[in-house]
């Protein structure tokens, strides 16, 4: 092949990659822990971890399954749930929420916060409110927790009628990639110009 033509693929090829180099799959998934002098007793598994406050109960946290976005997308962080009649006093529970992702790249964010309030069959309620960030970056990846404008946190509803279990409360986001940095298709086609007039030159000297 002429080195013309060779410099007129190259140019080719790079005005496709300009086109597919902000594509990029998400995955990930999240798990939890409880700690703290708030909980009688606390229960760690594969999937789940709880905390029992003095007055019997419970509160659940379930991890968030594998997750694969690609580009942007709505984001679940896992979920809490309430069980027990109470009432008990939530106070000094400590729960970390761990963001553990596998693609683009490998990583993990730790968000962390009390659980506060005060709840029993059908009354009360709890709140999850971050003290570090809840807008972080793993890699490429920008991540955001949604909160309650009020509290700055993540609402929990109390137990339902007995004590049976509440209502799912999920962690919910947002996740979105940071454009990978390469040439607007104007520069591309630039150099694609500059290449195959680098290849007229040379093929002209060639040629003398």
């Amino acid at each position: 092949m002429k080195l013309s033509h060779r410099l007129t693929a190259v140019a080719a090829a790079l005005a496709i990659t300009a086109g597919t180099a902000d594509a990029q799959i998400i995955n990930f998934t999240s798990s939890g822990l409880f700690t703290g002098a708030g909980c009688a007793s606390t229960i760690l598994t594969a999937t789940t971890a709880s905390c029992t406050a003095t007055g019997g109960v419970e509160l659940k946290y379930t991890f968030g399954d594998m997750q694969v976005l690609d580009t942007f997308g709505n984001a679940q962080f896992g979920k809490f749930t309430t069980s027990g009649t109470g009432p008990s006093t939530f106070q000094n529970v400590f729960f970390a929420l761990t963001i553990n992702q596998t693609a683009p790249s490998a990583g993990n964010q730790m968000v962390s916060a009390n659980v506060t309030g005060v709840v029993s069959a059908i009354q009360g309620g709890l709140s999850w409110a971050p003290l570090s960030a809840t807008t972080f970056s793993i890699g490429t990846v920008n991540y955001n927790i949604t909160t309650d404008l009020l509290t700055n946190g993540v609402r929990i509803d109390p137990p339902g009628v007995g004590g049976i279990v509440s209502n799912d409360q999920t962690i919910r986001g947002f996740v979105t990639t940071q454009p990978i940095s390469v040439p607007e298709p104007g520069s591309f086609a630039l150099l694609a110009a500059g290449l195959v007039g680098l290849g007229v030159m040379v093929r002209r000297r060639q040629n003398a």
